[in-house]
C-alpha cells in the first residue's frame, strides 16, 4: 500500500483533550486524530476499528471481527480537521496524528499541519511502524523540531509476515532525523529481535522505548514486571500505556 493524497483524508475518530499515555511524550495534554485503514494486520491490535474492513484481514486479529468502514470512517478535509481539534483542546496543545497507518495518508497530514501552522499551533506527532518513508512530509514541512516520530517496528509477535513489517531502510532512515523507536514487547524471547533491528537501524539505545503489550491493566503490570529488568539493563528507555491504567481499554481516550 502506497501513500497517498488526497482533498481529503479518511478519519477513524478525533478525540480529546487526552493525554498522550506512552513514550516520551507522555502525560502531555493531547488531542488524537485517528487516522483509518492501515498496511499490516497485527494479532494484538488495539485499535481494530481503525482497521479490519474485511474478512481475510480481520481473521488475523485475535478478535475475528469485521467493522463497517461506512460507520468507521468519515472523510474530512484538512481545514474540518484543524476546526474540530481547535474546538476540543486548548491552544496549542500536542496533535497527534496515529492510526491505523498515518503514514499512508501523509500528503493529507502535511496539509493539516500547514493549517495548523498558520494559526500559530507548532507542536505535533506521528506515530508509525515504519514500514512507508515520511522523507516527504517531514522535507516538505520543514518542521523536523515540531514533528516528533515515534516509530513502532512490529516484531514476530504482531503475526505480520516479515517482509511487510519490517523495512530496515525505512527505519535506519527515520533514525537518522531523530525519531524515537517503540517496540511492543510481550516477553523477555522478543529481545532477540529487538537487539537485532537495533543494530542493523543504527538505532541509538537513548532512541529505544520498550512497552509491554496489553488492554488490560493486570497484563500490562504483569509483563511489565517480567520485561523491565532487561530493558534496564541495556539502557533503554521504559513506558506503560496510561490510557489503559487509567481508562481501560475504550476509545476516545
Amino acid at each position: 500500500m502506497r501513500p497517498t493524497g488526497s482533498k481529503t483524508l479518511l478519519v477513524n475518530e478525533i478525540f480529546g483533550p487526552t493525554w498522550q499515555g506512552e513514550g516520551p511524550q507522555r502525560g502531555q495534554l493531547s488531542a488524537f486524530v485517528r487516522l483509518g485503514t492501515c498496511n499490516l494486520a497485527c494479532s494484538w491490535c488495539d485499535t481494530p476499528y481503525a482497521v479490519f474492513y474485511d474478512k481475510r484481514k480481520a481473521d488475523k486479529h485475535w478478535s475475528k471481527k469485521v467493522y463497517d468502514p461506512k460507520v468507521e470512517l468519515l472523510r474530512m478535509t484538512p481545514a474540518e480537521i484543524v476546526d474540530r481539534v481547535e474546538s476540543i483542546v486548548p491552544f496549542n496543545s500536542l496533535v497527534i496524528f496515529s492510526g491505523g497507518e498515518p503514514a499512508i495518508q501523509q500528503e493529507g497530514i502535511a496539509d493539516v499541519i500547514r493549517i495548523f501552522v498558520q494559526r500559530m499551533w507548532n507542536r505535533f506527532a506521528i506515530e508509525t511502524a515504519g514500514t512507508l518513508p515520511l522523507r516527504d512530509l517531514i522535507l516538505s514541512m520543514r518542521l523536523s523540531t515540531h514533528l516528533h516520530v515515534t516509530v513502532s517496528p512490529k516484531l514476530n509477535n504482531s503475526g505480520n509476515d516479515k517482509e511487510d513489517r519490517y523495512k530496515p531502510a525505512i527505519l535506519k532512515g527515520l533514525s537518522y532525523t531523530g525519531a524515537t523507536f517503540k517496540f511492543v514487547v510481550e516477553s523477555v524471547s522478543d529481545y532477540k529481535e529487538v537487539h537485532t533491528i537495533i543494530k542493523e537501524c543504527d538505532i541509538t539505545p537513548g532512541q529505544v522505548w520498550i512497552m509491554p503489550e496489553g488492554t488490560h491493566w493486570d497484563d500490562l503490570l504483569d509483563r511489565a514486571e517480567n520485561i523491565a529488568p532487561y530493558a534496564l539493563r541495556q539502557g533503554w528507555n521504559f513506558t506503560l500505556r496510561d490510557q489503559i491504567l487509567i481508562f481501560g481499554d475504550k476509545r476516545g481516550t
